[in-house]
Formats: structure tokens, C-alpha cells, sequence
């Protein structure tokens, strides 16, 4: 079977007009991704200071309306308590998203980190929501799991 120069050439010429059109769209979404990251990095300062009044201010409203302030601050002291200081996090994944169940519709970036804290190895998630009042990513869910082995 022999290949005519002409059609291979128009053939990666689509290809390549392909992979344009479809360009600007990844780059919207890694656009998000990196906002709804830098959001979650100044979010993590204030949470693994213990600012618990902080991070729940800064939240999105399905946060707030989850979880009480008063439980927030609880459920983060155990966790701290437990897991010590945290050492080194390593970003693992950023992915956007506007399809998650049980949630309201709109624009979300799931993000997670292995952290290693003083007494134990983690993934962390953290689901930032595009809030479009104030234009700004805000912490919409944190779990945070102990890794099984060390």
C-alpha cells in the first residue's frame, strides 16, 4: 500500500486544524484549574494554621450550609490533633469539572494533594466552586484520608 505525499500532508493539516480548534477550550479550563489551585493554596495556609474562623469564612455557602461553624472548628481540631503539623504536600491532580452528584450546578476543580503530616501520610481533596458573585474560587468540600501504608 503506497502513501501520496499530497493526501498525507492535507491529512496532518486537518489533524493539526483539529487539535487547534479544540486548544482554547483546554486552555479555559486550565485557566480554572490553576485560579481554583492558587484559591486552595491560600485556603490550606489558613487551615493548617488552625484558622478554623478563616476557613469557614472563606468557604463557598454549600460549605457553610453543610457544616456549622462551631463543628467545623471541632472536626478541624481532631484533625490536627491527631494528625500533627503538616510537613510537605505534593499536588497530585487538578481536574474541572461542572458534573458532580448531589451538588448544585457549576464550575468546580476537584484538587488533591498527598501530605505528609507529623504522624501520618494523607490524600487530601479539596472541591473549590467557582462562586460567580464575587468572581472567586472557594472551598466547597475538604476530606482528607490517611494513606493505608506509609
Amino acid at each position: 500500500m503506497s502513501y501520496h505525499p499530497a493526501r498525507l500532508l492535507r491529512g496532518l493539516t486537518i489533524l493539526l486544524l483539529v487539535g487547534l480548534v479544540g486548544t482554547p477550550a483546554l486552555a479555559q479550563h486550565e485557566a480554572e484549574e490553576e485560579a481554583a489551585h492558587e484559591a486552595a493554596e491560600e485556603w490550606l495556609v489558613l487551615y493548617d494554621d488552625g484558622d478554623t474562623e478563616a476557613t469557614w469564612d472563606e468557604a463557598a455557602l454549600i460549605f457553610q450550609e453543610q457544616i456549622p461553624q462551631q463543628q467545623w472548628d471541632a472536626q478541624v481540631e481532631q484533625i490536627h490533633a491527631g494528625l500533627g503539623a503538616p510537613e510537605e504536600r505534593t499536588l497530585l491532580d487538578k481536574r474541572y469539572t461542572e458534573e458532580l452528584p448531589d451538588v448544585p450546578e457549576g464550575e468546580y476543580v476537584i484538587i488533591q494533594y498527598q501530605t505528609q503530616y507529623e504522624n501520618a501520610r494523607t490524600t487530601e481533596t479539596l472541591t473549590m466552586r467557582f462562586d460567580a458573585d464575587d468572581d472567586a474560587w472557594r472551598t466547597a468540600g475538604y476530606f482528607v484520608d490517611p494513606d493505608e501504608e506509609q
